[in-house]
């Protein structure tokens, strides 16, 4: 298992986007959010563990721990792969404490603007790993589909938290599952990629076409292949 410390870029445009602003920003609310980027840096602890899983196929995708992921959708993905990787990324606790102490103090525009940070500093994180997978797939001559995330899109089932959990020691970085299968920190994420041959590369790093939430904010193209 591999652990990786990660320098990140927050884009204050995509933030203030996705805080519902498009062509004419109030210039309170964008020298707010700008400030809010520029703090954040400070306090942003980006982090992500990973490791490289063969698997068997039978009655579901079987990894060495003997867990079973069992979600058709999710074993259509991933039977033709070599193998799997599993990660688990966190910006740490710090920004959790920074979201609640705003909302605390009924300063719901403060809480609202670094909640969206987090949420752009978790897709940065997760577009840049996935780009490193798919140059090294690439240069190995093989394929890597995007991202598979439990309880979004065709993995619905937020149980399968725990199959990842297990096969990763995500003390490291400081992230623990609860009991109701929830990541602590919140602005921590999980995800499977499969790897291989007989794996046609998506141009991008999650498919939101598989999400029913078509009006979701973060909300982006429908995925196609490379190759």
């Amino acid at each position: 298992m591999q652990v990786k410390n990660y320098q990140i870029e927050i884009d204050k445009y995509l933030v203030l986007k996705y805080l519902g602003y498009k062509d004419k920003v109030p210039k309170d609310i964008l020298d707010e959010v700008g400030e809010c980027v520029d703090e954040s840096y400070g306090f942003i602890k980006p982090a992500i563990c990973f490791d490289q899983l063969k698997f068997k196929f039978k009655d579901g995708i079987l990894l060495p721990d003997e867990s079973i992921i069992k979600v058709q959708y999710i074993v259509e993905v991933l039977k033709r792969s070599d193998y799997i990787v599993m990660a688990v990324m966190t910006l740490g606790k710090e920004i959790e404490d920074k979201i609640s102490t705003f909302f605390a103090r009924n300063d719901y525009m403060k809480g609202m603007i670094y909640d969206v940070i987090g949420n752009v500093g978790l897709e940065y994180m997760g577009k840049r790993f996935w780009q490193e997978l798919a140059e090294v797939a690439k240069k190995d001559g093989i394929g890597i589909t995007q991202s598979l995330n439990p309880g979004t899109g065709g993995w619905k089932d937020i149980k399968d938290q725990s199959i990842i959990f297990n096969n990763l020691n995500t003390s490291l970085i400081g992230v623990e599952l609860t009991d109701a299968f929830m990541m602590k920190p919140m602005k921590s994420l999980s995800m499977v990629y499969g790897i291989g041959k007989a794996v046609k590369t998506s141009l991008v790093d999650h498919d939101c076409a598989e999400c029913p939430l078509i009006d979701c904010p973060y909300r982006k193209e429908v995925a196609k292949c490379i190759n």
